[in-house]
């Protein structure tokens, strides 16, 4: 019997605990009714599950996942609505100072926040790494953040401080490597002698911004970067917009680059960012030897200058468009043809179509941007939508389903694989997505947003293309 036992134990022993869903709601049934408590019980691979609502006050600020690998979440991440109505209100002050999240006990990727708006946080900051970020601050933890909304954020240098101030938005300092995706850093602010409005990277953090809007942050006086003030970073598929670098002394009004930083640019619109002094889009310092590479990006419409660097041969730009004209390979210098620029809408004009936002449809324009089809040949261009040229569109909606579209007739609209036939491997592409309502599907032949009779019936007329 006691053999028989042991070897019960034994086994439920290595039966892995099954990961929990813990519900948060400050205004009806749920297991808490503040997210850190509802961290405080949670597991390593568990998911904490946030009711649509504002949540602020004593566990709902100054939030920390105490390093553990969980997933905390809003009900519906991919809803943009669900997103901006899940809100932590740090409701900070001068006299009261908090701010959303703090992660600082070595989180890694199974660590994630997905879905929030973060707003009201305000800190003090001197330099040190447990001061600065006022929406989120990340040290020496390399944890995934989507789907959030990091606005009206403020942080402020301590009285007498002869130092300065990080990260009006998010700071990562130390040793932290997160990744930031469908996110938006907007309306975030630093006092006087700021560095990053919006995000501020330190030396040794090297993060991944991907498919971001980083727009309207500013710095106060001697401010640089009011976007970004970064040191080792990779941007793609990301807007930077409309970003004030203050005072007499403020350089980088949308990205500021430290003399060591690695930066690495792809398919980026980095458009009407302002800033005191030099570096309206990016201000580059550089003295050391790193090279910096921007590609497939729009530079458009900056203030003072596009780009501003000591060493302009430290400065790789190629297949982008800049204001003025930069040294490279298949860079020019036009007019790009944005749909709505004072309202926040980069998207290229297009004679054949262009994504509409507003109303999820294709839209004709009266004329065609350059930028279509002028990215690196190099690039991949498969995740635009057919007519695509064969060839990635610059800016930030270049290599994705909103690229617009190309005057050029190059393929077919039927070949779901891009592998220049139409046969049963688009027919099962086709059929995996049968009655699928999302938008921007390939599979969305007549693209009216539905895969229906109308689409199989274009597949049929292209079988065996070409």
């Amino acid at each position: 019997m006691k053999k028989l036992i042991f070897v019960f134990a034994l086994v439920f022993s290595v039966i892995p605990c099954q990961a929990r869903i813990i519900t948060v709601d400050d205004n009806g049934p749920a297991e808490f009714t503040n997210i850190q408590a509802a961290i405080n019980d949670a597991n390593n691979g568990d998911v904490v599950e946030v009711q649509p609502g504002t949540y602020t006050g004593p566990g709902n600020r100054d939030i920390d996942f105490k390093g553990k690998a969980i997933t905390v979440c809003s009900t519906n991440p991919n809803d943009p609505n669900i997103v901006a109505g899940t809100i932590i209100n740090c409701n900070g002050s001068w006299w009261d100072r908090h701010r959303g999240f703090y992660f600082h006990s070595g989180e890694t990727t199974g660590s994630a926040l997905n879905g929030f708006t973060i707003t009201g946080g305000y800190v003090f900051d001197c330099g040190a790494s447990e001061g600065g970020g006022a929406g989120i601050c990340i040290y020496n933890s390399s944890l995934a953040i989507s789907n959030c909304i990091i606005t009206d954020n403020h942080t402020e240098l301590i009285p007498a401080c002869l130092g300065f101030c990080f990260g009006g938005g998010i700071k990562i300092c130390g040793n932290s490597s997160p990744t930031l995706t469908n996110c938006i850093i907007s309306g975030n602010s630093l006092g006087d002698f700021g560095r990053g409005g919006g995000i501020y990277i330190s030396p040794g953090s090297n993060p991944l911004i991907s498919n971001c809007i980083i727009s309207d942050n500013s710095t106060g006086g001697r401010g640089l970067g009011g976007g970004i003030y970064c040191s080792q970073i990779t941007i793609h598929s990301s807007i930077i917009s409309n970003n004030t670098a203050s005072g007499h002394e403020g350089m980088g009004g949308g990205i500021y680059c430290n003399g060591s930083s690695v930066l690495t640019v792809v398919n980026c619109t980095i458009v009407d960012n302002w800033a005191a002094q030099d570096g309206g889009g990016i201000y580059f310092y550089t003295y050391e030897s790193p090279i910096r590479t921007i590609t497939n990006s729009i530079i458009w419409g900056n203030s003072p200058d596009q780009i501003y660097a000591y060493d302009s041969t430290k400065i790789l730009a190629t297949y982008s468009d800049i204001s003025g004209g930069w040294p490279g390979g298949g860079n020019i210098n036009t007019d790009p043809c944005f749909t709505d620029s004072c309202n926040g809408d980069y998207h290229l004009k297009s004679q054949t179509g262009r994504w509409n936002p507003s109303s999820q449809t294709w839209v004709k324009d009266a004329v065609t941007s350059p930028c279509i089809d002028a990215g690196d040949p190099n690039s991949d261009w498969t995740s635009e939508l057919w007519p695509n040229g064969k060839r990635i569109n610059m800016g930030a909606y270049g290599g994705t389903p909103e690229a617009s579209m190309s005057l050029s007739n190059v393929g077919n609209i039927a070949d779901l694989n891009n592998d220049d036939f139409v046969d049963c491997n688009d027919m099962r592409l086709f059929t995996e997505k049968w009655l699928n309502n999302l938008v921007l599907l390939p599979e969305d032949l007549d693209r009216n947003g539905f895969v229906d009779l109308a689409d199989f019936a274009i597949l049929a007329d292209n079988w065996l293309w070409p």
